[in-house]
């Protein structure tokens, strides 16, 4: 039996097959007084047959609109709903169309379920859901390869669990704040991200490093992201880009003003210092305890062990790159606070300045008794000899190299050196296994 709207009902309570929790939205509110005229109208048009100029002039409508009110109702009152909401259908511009997807969602079918009914995508039934002002009741998100199914299930690492048996919760703002300012931006820049409907926090760079992001913003401020996805480059990338996101960036940004860390192309150095700077502030009173587990992150993504040949010793750099003059600075006195030591590297950078650096076996040693990177993040494709392999067990291996003395035989190429320091990383590798 087809279902049909009677236009007496309507009028005193036109959406009653909906949810009533839709009934509190605003655009719903506006839906009602919508959907009644539309009755009207094609009540009118059906036992009058007045014709569309007439309906036009009487609604303050267009005879265009008419005859869409005409296409979307079938001409006839009252109406049919099995062919108003043909499966077919791929408009979502209808509002009635939108509740019934809704409707269908909030009765308890998934997201592929209800998409799959109305021949939409799951990325259009959720925009459709946070049209009205409501969150998705699980955790789809668009474009996820994190794990086989398509839905993100938290926690996504030990990591955070951890953190959070450890005490360091309240401290999760600042550690998602530090985060950012690595690898991470929000734009728009300062405070226009308030200004948007939808502002843009991102993080982009190692899969662990970005699961860790994305578990941090789970726990405390129990968002999802918009989506997780692999980049071409083999990056990942955690976008959040959600209306309820603004909680969150309000707070990140009373931590610091503005999370642009480097020159846009083509921006003059002046220009940008006008503007409201990055800053680490917020972390000078912070107990020490959290500045270990804020430089390990800091470190895993911006940091590096690299090693090189001078004869037939190995040599290695403990690095940190940044290149923006108040984060170096401030990154620096952070590193000393916890017992390492870095000098500036004077090389290429916008400001002469690329980072920090340090060569001292007793610095690598100090890394490595907090915690060195975080477990599973890895050196990037970037290197010619050891991309692939983590980067705690590279740092690791260089410290027991250099505390045997090890040597090569100054004859041998510098990819033959790095072979043989290579066949020892995976010798150690295999007995710790």
């Amino acid at each position: 039996m087809n279902q049909v709207i009677n236009l007496d009902n309507v009028q005193k309570y036109p959406l009653k097959y909906l949810p009533k929790k839709f009934l509190d939205s605003k655009r719903v509110n506006t839906a009602m007084k919508t959907i009644r005229q539309e009755l009207m109208i094609l009540k009118e048009y059906s036992e009058n047959k007045t014709s569309y100029a007439r309906l036009a002039q009487k609604y303050g409508f267009s005879i265009k609109m008419i005859y869409r009110i005409m296409k979307r109702w079938g001409k006839s009152y009252p109406p049919d709903l099995d062919k108003v909401f043909r499966l077919d259908n791929k408009s979502t511009q209808s509002i009635l169309q939108d509740l019934k997807i809704c409707r269908a969602y909030f009765d308890g079918n998934s997201i592929y379920t209800t998409a799959k009914i109305f021949n939409l995508t799951p990325k259009g039934v959720q925009g459709i859901v946070e049209r009205y002002g409501f969150n998705l009741r699980d955790s789809y998100k668009a474009s996820l390869i994190l794990h086989n199914k398509k839905e993100l299930k938290f926690p996504l690492t030990r990591y955070v669990p951890q953190l959070i048996v450890n005490g360091f919760k309240n401290f999760f703002p600042h550690i998602i704040s530090s985060m950012t300012l690595t690898d991470g931006c929000l734009y728009p820049s300062e405070k226009d991200a308030l200004k948007v409907r939808r502002p843009k926090l991102f993080y982009c760079g190692d899969k662990e490093l970005c699961k860790i992001y994305a578990d941090l913003i789970y726990f405390y401020y129990h968002l999802n992201p918009s989506f997780f996805k692999q980049r071409k480059d083999g990056t990942f990338l955690v976008l959040y880009e959600r209306k309820d996101n603004r909680g969150m960036v309000k707070e990140l940004l009373r931590l610091s003003p503005n999370y642009k860390t480097s020159l846009a192309h083509g921006e003059k150095i002046d220009h940008y210092l006008k503007k409201y700077q990055p800053t680490l502030k917020f972390l000078d009173n912070i107990p020490n305890k959290i500045l270990i587990e804020i430089f390990r992150l800091a470190m895993s993504a911006e940091g590096s062990c690299s090693v090189y040949f001078s004869k037939q010793k190995l040599k290695f750099d403990l690095g940190f790159s940044c290149a923006h003059p108040i984060l170096m600075h401030q990154w620096k006195e952070l590193a000393c606070k916890i017992g390492i030591e870095f000098h500036y590297n004077t090389t290429k950078g916008w400001f002469n300045y690329s980072g920090l650096s340090t060569s001292k076996l007793s610095n690598i040693k100090r890394f490595l008794e907090l915690g060195g990177f975080s477990e599973g993040v890895k050196i990037t494709n970037q290197s010619p000899y050891y991309a692939g392999i983590e980067k705690n067990k590279l740092s690791k291996n260089v410290f027991k190299w250099l505390s045997r003395k090890r040597e090569v035989p100054a004859n041998l190429t510098t990819k033959e050196k790095h072979k043989i320091f290579k066949d020892f990383i995976k010798s150690r590798l295999r007995k710790n296994d």
